[in-house]
């Protein structure tokens, strides 16, 4: 998956198709290729602690990441997004 998805700004992370997951229960597969097929996926998503984003790689794969942490260590240092994510396999 590299290049797949990037960080861009702070806040945001970018990539071929994304959505945000707005539901409380974390999506399954099909739940994220439901909602990629649906709505017209972005380029770029603004995100916070919690976001939950379905995505699709350029291979043409699923997957879904959560923003676990925001950081800037010190003043001079390079912004951060960690991130948890998976990218199922082709059904």
């Amino acid at each position: 998956m590299p290049g797949d998805l990037q960080g861009t700004a702070y806040t945001e992370i970018a990539g071929e198709a994304l959505v945000e997951w707005e539901a409380t229960a974390p999506p399954a597969q099909a739940d994220c290729a439901k909602l990629l097929n649906t709505v017209v996926g972005q380029h770029r998503v603004e995100v916070r602690v919690g976001t939950v984003v379905c995505f699709q790689t350029r291979a043409g794969r699923v997957g879904c990441l959560t923003v676990v942490a925001l950081s800037r260590p010190g003043a001079l240092d390079s912004l951060t997004t960690t991130v948890e994510a998976t990218v199922w396999d082709r059904s």
